[in-house]
């Protein structure tokens, strides 16, 4: 079936483990997290270096957030008190507090690091960052508490080294 909706066009298929609704969010999105407990989704917008915020039962933008150069990805924090932004071309990730939707504190990475998929897990908050230097990516850890990150000097058994500039992290509750 095909729908129209505005000068948009979209080409899908009704079946059963497609659920869900379509609403429309101009510009180059490139990440997107839910907020259950504030009933919220968070749309990260790269063209204009912003987080939308929504109201996920009704679609109204609640807040525009303001993130670094190129914004690449964005997590919630294990607790959920903070979203968390990192930025192809800033050196920092953004961090802000999810119940005042206020901008809280820089997270400062190590010289020539750029912030590019950011994930939290039950233990860890880690980032893929864009190395000025050689290899071209490795792997640092977040520290929330002094508003820094670190580069790890290994992911368990493995070497932090030989990442590809496209190696992602994802998420995981323990």
């Amino acid at each position: 079936a095909e729908e129209v909706y505005g000068p948009i066009t979209s080409l899908y298929n009704h079946e059963p483990d497609q659920r869900g609704t379509f609403f429309n969010v101009p510009g180059k999105v490139v990440d997107i997290a839910a907020d259950n407990k504030r009933n919220r989704i968070y749309v990260l917008r790269q063209d204009q270096n912003q987080v939308l915020v929504y109201d996920a039962g009704n679609y109204k933008q609640l807040a525009t957030l303001k993130t670094g150069n190129t914004p690449w990805s964005l997590a919630t924090t294990m607790d959920g008190k903070y979203l968390v932004i990192g930025a192809d071309d800033s050196q920092v990730a953004y961090a802000y507090d999810l119940d005042t939707l206020s901008f809280w504190r820089y997270i400062v990475y190590p010289f020539g690091h750029y912030p590019r998929y950011i994930a939290a897990s039950g233990r860890a908050m880690l980032t893929v960052v864009r190395n000025a230097g050689t290899p071209p990516a490795v792997v640092d850890q977040v520290d929330m508490n002094s508003g820094t990150a670190v580069t790890l000097p290994s992911l368990g058994v493995w070497k932090n080294e030989g990442l590809t500039i496209d190696a992602a992290v994802a998420g995981t509750p323990s």
